[in-house]
């Protein structure tokens, strides 16, 4: 590890010599560690690319995998929410699960960008009004 910092399985090994040995706060964080060094920071950025290709040749529940996978890799990424909820809002005839998605955006979001913020009002604006109405149907 002092040769090379880099080197996710060194501390993947020396977690596992702590486990072997009984001190699992030690056998954690050196886990942890091996995971942080394993997974790439642009593989958030390559699901998401993944996603968003799917979605342009109409394989929707591939897009939706591919943007989930994403999510799980960076789950602060609020363009990753958005860019699934634009989905779950083209595919999904059940509308609320949109409706929930859009809430969430603008939940973690700091409202940074005013357009993606704006649309995501909007849409929830109609959406509620589609539900009320089908509602009363």
């Amino acid at each position: 590890m002092r040769l090379d910092d880099g080197d996710a399985l060194s501390y993947f090994y020396m977690g596992l010599l702590y486990k072997e040995i009984k001190k699992y706060t030690s056998s954690i964080e050196m886990i942890s560690r091996a995971i942080e060094k394993m997974i790439p920071g642009y593989i958030t950025e390559a699901y998401s690319h993944l996603g968003n290709d799917y979605e342009l040749i109409g394989a929707f529940e591939e897009a939706i995998k591919a943007y989930r996978k994403a999510y799980e890799h960076d789950k602060c990424n609020t363009n990753i929410v958005f860019q699934l909820v634009v989905l779950y809002d083209k595919y999904y005839e059940d509308k609320t699960i949109p409706l929930m998605y859009y809430e969430k955006y603008l939940r973690g979001t700091n409202l940074e960008n005013e357009n993606l913020s704006e649309y995501a009002n909007s849409r929830i604006e109609s959406i509620k009004e589609y539900l009320h109405f089908r509602k009363q149907q």
